[in-house]
């Protein structure tokens, strides 16, 4: 089961670094790595705030990625892929939670501004193609 415990630790090893990045403020902005949405990368201010807010979440999914990959390790077989597997998808939920509160968090700081709000592409008439017509 090594082949399925090496990914699950590296990539727990990358949450962990990621997050703890994130609570402490050091994580520089970039689009790889931390909260990469739209609303978090409007600021300085806003990037920061987010990846503080899923910084525990990331933790926590590294977490699960390493239990994950010992069970791997320690039970083997069939019921240790399928323990790893299940902690594989436990950790992208928690991490993909901590993304929605920080997405929540930003908004709720730097709401969307009147432009992005007016803008009728996907609002109204089914989308850009009927923009035109709605606006008459």
């Amino acid at each position: 089961m090594l082949y399925l415990a090496i990914p699950l630790f590296t990539f727990a090893a990358i949450a962990v670094a990621v997050g703890i990045a994130g609570m402490v403020g050091v994580l520089p902005g970039n689009r790889v790595v931390g909260v990469t949405t739209p609303a978090a990368m409007r600021t300085e201010q806003t990037w920061r705030l987010a990846n503080r807010t899923a910084g525990p979440t990331t933790v926590a999914a590294g977490g699960l990625l390493a239990a994950g990959g010992a069970a791997a390790l320690l039970i083997g077989g069939i019921v240790g892929a399928v323990v790893a597997v299940v902690a594989a998808g436990t950790a992208l939920y928690t991490a993909g939670s901590g993304v929605a509160m920080a997405t929540r968090a930003v908004e709720a700081l730097n709401p969307p501004s009147s432009k992005d709000a007016a803008s009728p592409c996907g609002q109204s008439c089914g989308g850009c193609s009927l923009a035109e017509a709605c606006a008459n």
